[in-house]
């Protein structure tokens, strides 16, 4: 049931996948580009869930955790990630 929820969350195969693929018909290239990467970053990120849900703890141990400045940077592309969002939804969500 966890696999079928993560694969329906990063919206394949279907209708998600579907309804993705028309917002890229409907785009010029720089916002098709846009949808593409976040595409790829939610499914990454949807692989390592099911990582380590359905695999198990990863086998190797893992680093300290991040630093400030890389918290920073991590956060900075979040608020990009919104800005961007909003500009091309035309600020509404």
């Amino acid at each position: 049931m966890l696999a079928v929820t993560a694969l329906a969350a990063v919206a394949t195969p279907f209708p998600g996948f579907f309804g993705l693929l028309r917002v890229l018909h409907v785009l010029d290239w720089a916002g098709a580009i846009t949808v593409l990467f976040i595409w790829l970053t939610w499914g990454w990120a949807a692989t390592k869930l099911l990582q380590g849900f359905v695999f198990g703890a990863e086998r190797m141990e893992s680093d300290t955790d991040i630093g400030h400045v890389s918290t920073l940077a991590f956060a900075g592309m979040l608020g990009v990630f919104i800005a961007v969002g909003l500009y091309s939804t035309g600020g509404g969500l």
